[in-house]
């Protein structure tokens, strides 16, 4: 029986992606398919990440040696990017069956075939399974390929759609051995987040606990996927085993919903210290969980939580499916910061519904979350395939109800935040770009005003446009009876004012003891060399 010769391939995010070695992740959505095919000794298979290695030397590579299968993975950030990797693959290797899956690919199944006729097949689900029996089915014709559950294709000029798949609820089979996907470019030690500048912290070991989310929140693809989580007991070998070969004491829980499941967590704090593990560790979860526990986590070495807010309306929130509670999150906060433990927050603009006065709202929050040290980012809102915002926005015309994700020509201007991301819609019902830049710029700017933030000195005077364009925003919509809303708009602005003119008046006397220790230093270090 002919062994057949397999390559996985992970495009970039972005056409012009540059990545640091130093900080690189492993592409784990390819990774664990290799890993799980290599275990089961199913076929020669490898994989190319093309954020790391030349994209030239990947179709030389495909060119010179024979492959039997190719499957490509994609993100919507790198779909285009993706997508001239499949049509370049196949000019490379037109013997290849091309097998496609990924955030983007699985979410567009029928469109990607009619779109991109040089695919064979599009994988829709997690691939560890489906990709298995593929190839079973590519070397000895069993099973049958209609059998192959999650999988689309052309069959007889007509799409051919199998049933789903089901989600495998035993993570511990695709535990990934680090010998059979390892490679060069990668660490598997890297900086714990948020405490880059203390070496003492030293380096954390990603570990990926779990799969898919227990919310049903509009924006997301992960709330379509049931949560699972490894074993407790896989995970407190998992430690033990990194402790031991890597020496070190630092732990990232990298999936989102790591604490999603209170008595899961709780278990697994309590092993960590009956066994006396002696780790610390990050993750993120949810601001809901109960402060009993939150107070267990810290016991277990928890010193960084991430957490979502997402936004300061109540209304808002309900349209977004969230279940948390706003005096919940700030209580949540308080009680981090009473225990030490440090951690950041996420928020966004430009929200289904959202209207400048829950803009505000939402200002004021990050404002009150931010005095308790914690800090955040306020990102606009991007319309993601497969989700039920993409659904909101075809009914509210946010999108042409013939918008294709395939088309190459596709611009936005709202990309301020990052170029990778012109070729995203964003959801804009009563924002424009403009807006989401200006609002950006001052609520970073309020942010380092209340964390007392250096930088905050670099701000320019054209500042003061921004502070009194927001002004407006916020009161554009207001109800001029509502006092007390538009008090508080005013007394933010005149607050924003004062703290712009007060750092301006500072920044010489800054700048010039930066001068006089920039000068010190150095001949301070030299005297000590010399003697």
């Amino acid at each position: 029986m002919k062994r057949l010769n397999v390559l996985f391939v992970n495009p970039k995010q972005w056409a012009d992606a540059k990545v640091n070695p130093e900080k690189a992740l492993y592409p784990y959505s390819i990774v664990y398919i290799v890993n799980f095919l290599k275990k089961n000794d199913l076929c020669d298979v490898d994989y190319i990440d093309l954020t790391m290695e030349d994209e030239s030397v990947y179709f030389e590579r495909i060119k010179n040696e024979h492959y039997d299968l190719i499957g490509i993975t994609a993100l919507t950030t790198g779909r285009l990017h993706a997508i001239h990797v499949v049509k370049e693959t196949r000019k490379a290797s037109p013997n290849s069956k091309i097998i496609v899956g990924g955030p983007f690919f699985g979410n567009k199944p029928i469109e990607t075939l009619h779109n991109v006729p040089e695919v064979d097949y599009v994988c829709v689900g997690e691939g560890e399974h489906t990709s298995a029996e593929l190839v079973q089915h590519l070397q000895t014709g069993t099973p049958a390929l209609h059998d192959i559950n999650g999988l689309l294709y052309w069959e007889d000029g007509e799409i051919r759609k199998n049933a789903s798949r089901k989600y495998e609820k035993n993570l511990d089979l695709f535990d990934i051995q680090e010998d059979l996907i390892s490679k060069p470019h990668y660490k598997y030690l890297h900086p714990l987040k948020g405490w880059e500048d203390d070496p003492d912290k030293g380096n954390a070991y990603i570990i990926m606990a779990g799969r898919g989310c227990i919310n049903g929140c509009i924006y997301c693809l992960n709330s379509r996927k049931p949560f699972r989580h490894h074993s407790v007991d896989y995970l407190i070998n998992k430690v033990k085993e990194i402790k031991k070969k890597y020496n070190t004491r630092h732990m990232f829980f990298g999936d989102p919903s790591f604490a999603s499941s209170s008595s899961y967590l709780q278990e697994f704090c309590e092993r960590i210290i009956e066994e006396k593990l002696d780790i610390e560790w990050y993750c993120e979860g949810r601001p809901d969980i109960p402060l009993d526990l939150l107070e267990l986590m810290a016991k277990a070495g928890c010193i960084s939580y991430d957490f979502a807010m997402e936004t300061g309306s109540e209304r808002v929130m309900k349209k977004l499916r969230r279940r948390t509670d706003l005096d919940m999150i700030v209580n949540f906060a308080k009680k981090l910061n009473e225990l030490g433990v440090r951690g950041d927050f996420f928020t966004m603009m430009s929200m289904p519904d959202e209207r400048g006065k829950d803009l505000f709202k939402t200002i004021t929050y990050i404002a009150k979350l931010n005095r308790l040290g914690f800090k955040t980012t306020l990102a606009p809102f991007f319309i993601v395939p497969g989700t039920k915002l993409e659904e909101i926005a075809i009914e509210r015309g946010q999108l042409a109800k013939d918008f294709s994700w395939f088309d190459e020509t596709y611009s936005c201007d709202h990309h301020h935040i990052h170029e990778a991301k012109k070729h995203i819609p964003h959801y804009l019902e009563y924002f424009d770009s403009y807006d989401l830049k200006k609002l950006a710029g001052f609520h970073l700017a309020m942010q380092d005003f209340i964390t007392r933030e250096p930088r905050v000195r670099k701000l320019r005077y054209s500042f003061l446009g921004t502070i009194s364009h927001v002004t407006r925003f916020f009161l554009k919509e207001a109800e001029w009876n509502d006092f007390k809303y538009v008090f508080d708009v005013l007394s933010l602005s005149a607050k924003m004012y004062t703290w712009f003119w007060l750092w301006k008046l500072r920044k010489p006397y800054y700048d010039y003891l930066e001068r006089k220790n920039s000068v010190v230093e150095p001949v301070a270090e030299a005297c000590c060399e010399h003697e």
